[in-house]
């Protein structure tokens, strides 16, 4: 379990698993978002989800350990 206070106003409570999982949430959001942008037809847009899992996954992993990791 993480426990964060930012200048005694905030205080944000969470644990690695709580952190990867919304991590993903947000990186997956933030790239339908761009695909949206993006001139792709249908196909190569799913091409790009499901090449995207993957990463994302392992991009939320490791921003959560070295988030843990700097408060240990």
């Amino acid at each position: 379990m993480l426990h964060i206070c930012y200048n005694r106003i905030m205080e944000i409570t969470t644990t690695k698993e709580l952190l990867i999982e919304n991590l993903i949430k947000y990186f997956n959001a933030d790239f339908l978002k761009s695909l949206e942008e993006a001139e792709l037809d249908e196909d190569e847009k799913h091409a790009n989800i499901i090449l995207s899992r993957k990463k994302i996954k392992a991009d939320a992993e490791g921003l959560a350990t070295v988030v843990f990791k700097s408060f240990e």
